[in-house]
């Protein structure tokens, strides 16, 4: 039986600001609000992004005029968000690919795999929002240029804080990383400067690549 011990006021008041953001704005993608307004500000029309795990993100990040590829492992979810695109006559922004073997997550699947071809220092953003996020988060940090940014939904599931999030499931510092591989990551993104925000459900996270002047005179 799932647990409701979460269901506490605060989170009701959180779970019901959820909903009522998501009903004024249908189109937005499942990200935290501040993250969403973030990106909105962020990002620019031209830029080039990736992303796993495609849907309302990648409809919102076409119709702004940025140039990505969305992978996504669910056939059904795969062909509701290409016909939604190819309605929008936004075909030319988002390439969609469908990588059916990222279940079960593994790193040596075409799903992770796909970010192989995409050139070193050469996205100004990856979304990780589907499976196998270690991994893919982790192959994605060569790709991203200065500057650019990742974004992990759902970080609060993955990557432990000293105070940690409000939202359920929120791994707390004694926790320690979901995996080595997600060990690595946060590891690897420590310098890196972090917009993290919850909006009492989940949490986003989004981390900005240092330039390479980074922490010169």
């Amino acid at each position: 039986m799932r647990s409701i011990r979460h269901w506490t006021p605060r989170y009701l008041v959180d779970r019901s600001t959820v909903l009522l953001y998501q009903a004024a704005f249908p189109h937005h993608p499942w990200l935290t609000r501040s993250a969403i307004t973030f990106l909105d500000l962020w990002l620019q029309p031209g830029d080039n992004g990736f992303e796993f795990g495609s849907g309302r993100s990648t409809i919102w990040f076409a119709a702004r005029g940025i140039k990505l590829v969305s992978v996504e492992h669910n056939a059904e979810w795969h062909e509701r968000v290409t016909t939604i695109l190819a309605k929008r006559d936004l075909n030319g922004l988002a390439t969609a690919l469908l990588r059916t073997d990222g279940v079960p997550e593994v790193a040596s699947s075409s799903y992770v795999a796909t970010l192989n071809s995409v050139p070193e220092e050469s996205l100004d953003f990856c979304l990780i929002d589907g499976v196998t996020r270690d991994h893919c988060a982790r192959n994605a940090l060569l790709r991203i240029k200065p500057g650019g940014i990742i974004i992990v939904d759902n970080a609060n599931w993955y990557l432990p804080r000293h105070l940690p999030s409000r939202a359920p499931g929120s791994r707390k510092y004694i926790d320690g990383y979901a995996s080595a591989i997600w060990e690595d990551f946060g590891n690897q993104v420590a310098n890196w400067r972090c917009l993290w925000s919850t909006n009492g459900e989940w949490d986003t996270a989004i981390w900005v690549k240092p330039s390479r002047q980074a922490g010169r005179l």
